[in-house]
C-alpha cells in the first residue's frame, strides 16, 4: 500500500499536549475486546516484514487496551510488555490471554514506563497515540530502542470519519441525543483555540525518526448489535450510557429505515505508521 494517502484527505492534527480524562473507556474493556475490529492479518504480517523484527527481542505496547496488538504480534517475540492506564482493560486483556505465557501486563501511564536503552525491538501504539504526551512517549521510546528497532502507531478509521450514508445518519442520531447543546453567542475559547496541534508523522519525524505510512483496505459487515457495542467500546461510553434506552431505540430505528436487514457494511481503512530511530 506505500505511503500513498487514502485513508483521509490530509493527516489529522491532535493537540501536542492532550488534555483529557484518565478514564474514559471506564467500564468499556469487556465491549473493546468483543465489539473493536480486530487489526487485519496482513498488516501485521506487512508490519513484521518492513521492521525487520529479529522476533528474538522485547515488544513494548504502549496503551494497550484488551491487547489487539499484544496478543496476535506476541508468537513473534521473545517477550512482550503490555501496558494500560485502565485497570479493568488489563483484567480482561489477562482472562483472554491466560494461555499465552509470555506476555506480562501492567497497570499505568505509558507516559510513565522506564526500559533500559537499546533493550526494546519494537514499540506499539494501537489506536491512542493522540491520547498520550506523544513528545515524551516518542523520544522516550527512541531511547529504549534497539539500533534498528522502530516505534508503530497502528489505528483505523472510526465511526466519525467513516463515509458511508448509515454512518452519517448514526451520527446524526448520536449528536442529537450526546452533543452538549450550543451557547448561542459563544466564541471558541481562546485557550482551546491556540493550543497547538500537530500530526503523528510530525512529532515522530521531530523526535528523530524515519516515518513510512503503510494502509489496508478491509470490508467489514456491522450487525446492529455489535454496532452497538463497538460504540459502547469508544470514549464516548459514558454519554451514550446516559442517553438511555431511548437513544439506542431511536439508533436502530434510524438504520433499520436505511437498511432492513441491520447489516451495514464499509470499507474500513487500516493502516500504521513505522518511525524507524534515524541513527
Amino acid at each position: 500500500m506505500g505511503n500513498r494517502r487514502t485513508r483521509q484527505d490530509k493527516e489529522p492534527t491532535w493537540p501536542v499536549i492532550p488534555n483529557l480524562p484518565t478514564d474514559l473507556f471506564k467500564g468499556a474493556a469487556r465491549d473493546y475486546a468483543e465489539f473493536r475490529v480486530p487489526y487485519p492479518q496482513n498488516l501485521l504480517e506487512d508490519l513484521i516484514e518492513r521492521s525487520s523484527a529479529a522476533q528474538s527481542g522485547l515488544l513494548v505496547d504502549l496503551a494497550c487496551g484488551t491487547g489487539q496488538l499484544a496478543l496476535p504480534l506476541s508468537q513473534h517475540f521473545a517477550s512482550v510488555v503490555a501496558i494500560d492506564q485502565e485497570p479493568n482493560m488489563i483484567e480482561v486483556a489477562r482472562a483472554v490471554a491466560a494461555e499465552i505465557g509470555n506476555i506480562t501486563w501492567v497497570t499505568g501511564r505509558a507516559e510513565d514506563a522506564n526500559f533500559l536503552p537499546s533493550s526494546v525491538e519494537m514499540v506499539t501504539i494501537g489506536a491512542a497515540f493522540h491520547r498520550l504526551d506523544r513528545r515524551l512517549v516518542a523520544a522516550r521510546a527512541r531511547e529504549w530502542l534497539r539500533s534498528g528497532g522502530s516505534l508503530a502507531v497502528v489505528g483505523s478509521n472510526s465511526l466519525w470519519t467513516g463515509k458511508e450514508a448509515w454512518q452519517a445518519a448514526a451520527i446524526e442520531i448520536l449528536d442529537d441525543f450526546i452533543a452538549p447543546p450550543p451557547s448561542p453567542g459563544k466564541e471558541v475559547e481562546p485557550a482551546a483555540a491556540s493550543v497547538p496541534k500537530m500530526t503523528h508523522r510530525e512529532i515522530l519525524v521531530e523526535a528523530g525518526y524515519d516515518v513510512s505510512e503503510h494502509e489496508f483496505a478491509v470490508p467489514h459487515i456491522w450487525s446492529l448489535n455489535s454496532f452497538w457495542g463497538y460504540l459502547l467500546s469508544t470514549s464516548k461510553r459514558s454519554a451514550i450510557l446516559a442517553a438511555g434506552p431511548t437513544l439506542e431505540n431511536a439508533l436502530r430505528r434510524r438504520l433499520l429505515g436505511i437498511d432492513s436487514s441491520g447489516m451495514y457494511e464499509e470499507t474500513m481503512m487500516f493502516y500504521y505508521l513505522l518511525a524507524r530511530r534515524a541513527d
